[in-house]
């Protein structure tokens, strides 16, 4: 018997316009991921948001899917500190964008955005977009929170006015502990949603990963994404070129929260990690 020869060039690489969400709190490691996978040659958005104040590489967000989310927390007469399960109102303007936003991305191939407020969006572009990956990326709240305080004091260290700044240094260190608890309940929401996203998800549409095992497992993510998700037109890049191990501090500050905002928060933990054990398994099945 002869093998019956292919219709398809050897060199022919099938598109893929499925988008790639991905999904984290702030001060995650969401901007480590977005930088990487750019560099891997996923288009995350051809208008970014450049470096700031805690990410001096870049935040690597679409500037189109920041302004859309920013504008619908307004209008919802909040910001992106929500820490209340409370249900958005998308507007029909602002409805028409974000349709508007996917139709002028979905015919591109290994596409996908990451900002972080999508957390808080997923039940307005699961209405929109009909199939999505998930890569989903968590951090300890212990971190997530000394990362917020500490990006706090930084902005206040900049402050030019000698005057203003001592009194914005003092004006923070009276309210530090109100804005730790603050913190750790956007931590809280932020999760919840995205454990709640999750489970309306089939298992073999997700990632979880912590930050902290990300460099490690960078080759393994990779192959899961062109091989079970068939992002095909990617290139291996190490995170470790992008990565440095000081990029995030381990060492906190303590802070003492609520009993129950701490039961809580190890629940979620627990959670998390439980669909990372999982993912584990999926990524060494491969």
């Amino acid at each position: 018997m002869f093998e019956q020869p292919s219709i398809f060039p050897s060199n022919l690489k099938i598109t893929n316009h499925k988008p790639l969400i991905i999904l984290g709190m702030h001060r995650s490691g969401t901007s480590l991921l977005a930088h990487w996978l750019t560099n891997c040659g996923f288009n995350l958005g051809e208008e970014m948001i450049g470096p700031g104040n805690g990410n001096v590489n870049g935040h690597f967000e679409d500037l189109h899917f920041y302004r859309l989310h920013e504008t619908i927390l307004r209008r919802n007469n909040k910001n992106y500190k929500l820490s209340e399960p409370v249900s958005l109102n998308y507007p029909p303007k602002l409805r028409n964008e974000a349709v508007a936003i996917y139709n002028r991305r979905k015919s591109q191939d290994c596409w996908g955005w990451k900002e972080p407020r999508t957390c808080l969006t997923m039940d307005l572009w699961k209405e929109i977009i009909p199939s999505y990956n998930c890569l989903i990326v968590y951090r300890d709240y212990h971190q997530v929170v000394d990362s917020f305080i500490r990006r706090k004091q930084k902005a206040i260290q900049s402050l030019q006015n000698p005057f203003e700044k001592a009194i914005q240094k003092a004006k923070y260190q009276f309210f530090q502990q109100n804005s730790a608890q603050s913190f750790l309940d956007v931590w809280i929401e932020y999760n919840r949603r995205i454990l709640e996203e999750v489970s309306q998800l089939a298992s073999k549409n997700f990632l979880v990963i912590s930050e902290s095992k990300l460099p490690h497992l960078d080759y393994m993510v990779f192959n899961y994404l062109r091989q079970e998700w068939n992002y095909n037109n990617i290139e291996f890049s190490p995170i470790a070129e992008i990565h440095r191990a000081n990029m995030l501090t381990r060492q906190t500050q303590d802070y003492s929260f609520y009993p129950e905002q701490i039961r809580v928060a190890n629940i979620l933990t627990e959670e998390l990690k439980s669909l990372e054990h999982q993912t584990f398994l999926k990524l060494h099945l491969k």
